[in-house]
């Protein structure tokens, strides 16, 4: 996107660094605040995820708070996203997961990615009920027709989600081996790690 890549040199005429992160991210966050988010910052909110600390999107009443991650942009990648999502009649549907219209659906592939069971940081008190009924539903997706893609960890840190490790065994999973240590070496609160196991569970 050409905006987006003016926005980059705008903020970064001396390269990548900190301070120019922060500006920009406190540029877009003052105006998040007021407007909300509309089309003028979507190029800087899109920079923002390019240059964040893994990509994460994550907000708070404050707006954007991912800190700086230290590696430059891929402006081609978001160029092909753009491509993609103008080429295609794509909808979406803000919903509680068990209260998508599943009717909806037929055509598609429906993607979940929970919080962690097995990590040390259960978001929105996410809890092995929550679990259990979000793997009942996808058990019920399956009987009738639906595809779906789950993301998930089978563990980390020494813990180990055993609902999930018993119920995966019926469908497709990819298994990937991966650690957080650029997030310990950025994140002085997290420490290194080594046992990491994520899975993409399907039935494609």
């Amino acid at each position: 996107d050409k905006k987006m890549e003016e926005i980059y040199h705008f903020y970064f005429k001396n390269g990548l660094n900190k301070y120019s992160y922060m500006e920009l991210r406190s540029f877009f966050n003052e105006k998040w605040k007021i407007f909300g988010f509309f089309d003028e910052i979507a190029p800087h909110f899109l920079l923002l995820c390019q240059l964040s600390f893994n990509s994460l999107v994550r907000f708070s009443k404050n707006g954007y708070n991912v800190p700086f991650g230290m590696k430059k942009p891929d402006f081609n990648r978001v160029l092909v996203h753009s491509n993609i999502s103008k080429s295609r009649n794509i909808t979406i549907f803000e919903s509680e997961y068990d209260k998508l219209d599943i009717s909806l659906c037929k055509n598609a592939i429906i993607y979940l990615d929970p919080p962690y069971i097995a990590s040390k940081y259960q978001y929105n008190g996410w809890n092995v009920e929550d679990e259990v009924k979000l793997l009942e539903y996808i058990d019920n997706l399956d009987k009738i027709g639906r595809k779906f893609v789950l993301s998930n960890t089978l563990y980390h840190r020494g813990v180990k989600n055993e609902h999930l490790n018993d119920w995966i065994s019926k469908y497709n999973v990819k298994y990937i081996d991966k650690n957080y240590n650029a997030w310990s070496a950025a994140v002085k609160s997290v420490k290194n790690d080594y046992k990491t196991c994520e899975i993409i569970v399907n039935n494609l």
